[in-house]
């Protein structure tokens, strides 16, 4: 199971849609690059490429299948890598410290300690009074 899927047969509506995502991709892209770098040339020229790539996209109907094809092999590896560093540092700064500030104060939440004087670990539930309402668990 993969985290981030490779998809190389969009439908016709993310294909139309791909062309507005490349070019507000481009703008994003250049104000940041304004931002930090405080280039206005660059800035330009990066909404330049974007612009004429989104209306080559629009404009010759062979090429849009191809352009995105192209477009999502060459931007895979930073979504792959971006979504493992996320979820590494969801994991690492948020997750383990929970689970070792639990542990510190004796916390167990799935009673999983073992109770030697305990006949069984069963616990016992009230039954349902209607049936219909596994139907509507919320």
């Amino acid at each position: 199971m993969t985290i981030l899927d490779l998809r190389l047969n969009p439908s016709k509506g993310e294909l139309r849609w791909f062309g507005l995502t490349m070019l507000a991709f481009s703008v994003v892209v250049a104000g940041m690059v304004y931002w930090h770098a405080e280039s206005r040339r660059v800035a330009v020229s990066i909404i330049g490429v974007g612009a004429a790539l989104s209306a080559t996209f629009y404009a010759l109907r062979p090429l849009r299948l191809p352009i995105y094809r192209v477009w999502m092999r060459a931007l895979y590896p930073i979504g792959w890598l971006i979504s493992h560093v996320v979820l590494i540092v969801i994991f690492y700064l948020v997750l383990t410290p929970i689970g070792l500030v639990l542990r510190l104060v004796g916390y167990d939440p799935l009673a999983r300690r073992f109770d030697s004087k305990a006949d069984s670990y069963w616990n016992r539930r009230d039954p349902v009074e209607r049936p219909d309402r596994y139907f509507r668990q919320y």
